[in-house]
């Protein structure tokens, strides 16, 4: 299993897996982020967005949903780690993820995220 950033080339398995932003409302026109491979096949992506403070976001976490479930989990844990290691190096303090994935909230919760339910998530198209 490894991780590798996003490229280009791989966008369009970001579709198939439902990406539901175009590219132009992702960092980096949509490879600010990391994809888990195991044996060159991809499992699992998403998306870092800097902020001009200490917090960070993670988002759009996307994965083939047709693998082992294991496997996934594991993916996932993978991907979050490296999420948070990547966002300390580069100096950040605090990571939030807007998630109801319910195998991604059990990964961030195995990996001891806190779940706040006093969120509400508003978005306005401009």
């Amino acid at each position: 299993m490894d991780i590798r950033n996003i490229s280009p080339d791989d966008w369009d398995t970001l579709i198939k897996w439902g990406i539901d932003k175009d590219k132009d409302l992702l960092p980096k026109d949509g490879t600010g982020g990391l994809m888990v491979h195991v044996e060159h096949l991809p499992i699992a992506a998403g998306f870092i967005y800097l902020t001009n403070s200490k917090l960070a976001f993670i988002n759009d976490i996307i994965y083939d949903k047709n693998k082992d479930k294991k496997l996934l989990h594991n993916s996932l844990d993978l991907l979050i780690v490296a999420f948070e290691q990547t966002l300390k190096e580069l100096g950040f303090k605090t990571v939030v993820i807007i998630n109801t994935d319910e195998m991604l909230n059990n990964s961030y919760k195995a990996l001891g995220w806190k779940e706040d339910i006093t969120i509400n998530k508003l978005i306005k198209n401009l």
